[in-house]
């Protein structure tokens, strides 16, 4: 069962997420920060027709399971965010008891994996034994995400302690106190280590949702950072290990067992979790993992080669087939390459006839049917695919 103040701050952090996504080029929308209680779901300043406000209380009923109980269409009854909030907190659907956490992919698809409320405080507890000395949680990552929830949102409950949302564009030095816990994601970390941020004594990180640059770990420990935890996980698991130095091992969190195979006892892709109410279930893990003990591990690489990029899980091989399906395009070659810590696409492609006019085409069409973490952020044009001296791509 969520504390109302949790409800509001997941319910807001959707609202502003699902409000980006219908109005990708809309510089004027609200951050979750902004979302006030009178917020306007339908007409208002922002004039959201029915469509986007159907958009908006599906995207809220399928983080709730609203369906378990019959109700997602109550929230159409209602327009201002602090009757959502309101409904939401009612009895009947606290008592549904878990939150669904969305994952999307290179297309955009997303899915919804269920987490019950029980495992969540679990894990919750796991780290708050690991971070009693806090005072104060700094939260500048989406609350509606799991990393977000759990971190942002119910660590904070677990601890008894304040917790403040921030946007990146106002995190800075003063903000920051002695004692705090700053919750965020790769891409701010990476920004932060970029321009030089100073941090005050005593604050301690958490990096997840991707992997982390060890140049940008190691840079703001340089700058006052007192230690910098990394969480590895996903939507499906939620939190299984954590490092608090670049190429250190995982450690498993105490409710997770690397699970032995009689028939392949080098296998190292199934994992226990021992849950809350006795019973343990099987996981898949994420990545492909070398483990130096049954308690530590590195990862190697994803199982289906994708790579994170502005939180997204994107396929290079998706976009590469993407472009060759282009009728101007003979062949493509897709991969990444790194821009001042972050991870980016670069394509090489051959046209069937190689000009500017149809370089220039195929330019705009990356612009226009690609979305924008899927966007290869270099092009480059020539005779053949680049190949070693033994002829391989």
């Amino acid at each position: 069962m969520l504390l109302r103040s949790a409800t509001s701050r997941i319910v807001r952090s959707a609202i502003a997420a699902e409000i980006k996504l219908l109005r990708p080029q809309d510089a004027r929308l609200p951050s979750a920060q902004a979302i006030g209680d009178d917020f306007l779901l339908k007409g208002g300043a922002h004039d959201f027709d029915s469509l986007e406000f159907v958009a908006l209380a599906t995207a809220v009923a399928g983080q709730f399971n609203l369906y378990e109980a019959a109700v997602e269409d109550n929230l159409l009854r209602y327009r201002e965010v602090q009757q959502w909030i309101d409904l939401l907190c009612e009895p009947s659907i606290r008592e549904i008891g878990s939150l669904s956490f969305a994952t999307s992919g290179t297309t955009g698809a997303r899915k919804r994996v269920r987490h019950p409320c029980a495992w969540l405080r679990q894990e919750t507890q796991a780290w708050a034994s690991l971070l009693s000395s806090r005072q104060r949680i700094v939260v500048a990552c989406p609350t509606h995400h799991i990393f977000g929830c759990i971190w942002g949102v119910l660590l904070g409950d677990a601890l008894a302690l304040q917790a403040i949302d921030v946007d990146i564009a106002d995190l800075h030095g003063a903000l920051l106190r002695p004692g705090d816990l700053l919750v965020t994601v790769p891409t701010v970390w990476n920004f932060l280590a970029g321009s030089g941020f100073q941090f005050a004594n005593d604050v301690i990180g958490v990096s997840s949702t991707a992997p982390l640059d060890d140049c940008t770990a190691l840079t703001v420990v340089q700058n006052g950072l007192t230690q910098l935890m990394q969480i590895y996980g996903s939507s499906e698991t939620a939190g299984l290990a954590w490092r608090d130095a670049p190429n250190a091992p995982y450690r498993l969190l105490r409710h997770w067992e690397r699970q032995h195979s009689p028939q392949a006892p080098g296998d190292s892709g199934t994992l226990l979790r021992a849950c809350s109410d006795g019973q343990s279930r099987l996981f898949a893990a994420p990545d492909v993992l070398q483990w130096q003990d049954d308690r530590h591990f590195s990862v190697v690489c994803r199982h289906d080669h994708a790579v994170q990029i502005g939180g997204h899980n994107v396929s290079p091989d998706w976009v590469c087939n993407q472009l060759c399906e282009q009728p101007g395009v003979a062949a493509a070659a897709v991969r990444t390459f790194s821009v001042n810590g972050e991870i980016r696409l670069k394509a090489f492609i051959v046209l069937h006839d190689d000009n500017e006019a149809a370089r220039h085409e195929i330019a705009f069409w990356t612009t226009r049917a690609l979305p924008s973490h899927a966007r290869p952020r270099a092009l480059a044009f020539g005779a053949a695919l680049p190949a070693n001296a033994m002829g391989k791509a």
